[in-house]
């Protein structure tokens, strides 16, 4: 992506109070010129819009993580399986003090009766999501920037 090769900080200053970044591609057999441009009218709307996004983001992952530490697992091996399945799924929060307990579980609801042995034991995740904050900065300065794709390939602006 090119939003995510360029740091804004980096590009060459242009009129109007914003800078671009030049890259020529070769696609389909056209060499068309991409401009990255930093733009001064969406840097007031680009925290919100991040903040907005990571939001949803977040809720998503917590509610989906939540599930994931009431889900009981009967195997030792299918917890740690079920949380790298998770933590590639989640891209803008991290997993924060991750760890896996061993519980008795009873099949049957109720009281127990006196003298039964429980029933073989389940692991389940307990844990927690941290948001990343490297993560937000680098959305924030690709929030910013625009694509303009052109044919002409003089540098002039």
């Amino acid at each position: 992506m090119a939003l995510a090769q360029v740091d804004p900080a980096a590009m060459a200053p242009r009129p109007a109070g914003e800078r671009s970044h030049a890259r020529e591609t070769t696609y389909g057999g056209v060499g068309p010129r991409w401009v990255v441009m930093d733009s001064e009218p969406r840097r007031p709307q680009a925290p919100r819009t991040v903040d907005n996004h990571l939001l949803r983001q977040g809720t998503n992952a917590l509610n989906a993580f939540k599930q994931l530490c009431r889900t009981a697992f009967a195997g030792e091996a299918d917890a740690p399986q079920a949380l790298a399945a998770f933590a590639h799924r989640v891209h803008a929060t991290a997993l924060a003090a991750v760890t896996s307990r061993v519980r008795q579980r009873d099949c049957q609801r109720g009281r127990p009766r006196h003298g039964a042995q429980p029933d073989p034991s389940v692991e389940q995740i307990d844990g927690g999501l941290a948001s990343s904050l490297a993560t937000r900065e680098a959305l924030g300065g690709q929030q910013r920037c625009v694509i303009l794709a052109t044919n002409a390939l003089d540098e002039t602006p």
